[in-house]
């Protein structure tokens, strides 16, 4: 019964960090457009 506690408090915490890694994500490519307009329309296709 722990372990399984332990299992979905860590899945929990994994998938919060995901989503906090996916606004990073698209507040630093806000920033870049924001920044150096061709470069990144490059990068953003390439994604």
């Amino acid at each position: 019964m722990r372990e399984r506690r332990h299992v979905f408090r860590a899945l929990i915490a994994f998938l919060v960090v995901g989503d906090f890694q996916v606004t990073v994500n698209k507040l630093v490519d806000e920033q870049v457009t924001a920044t150096s307009g061709l470069t990144v329309t490059g990068v953003a296709k390439h994604d």
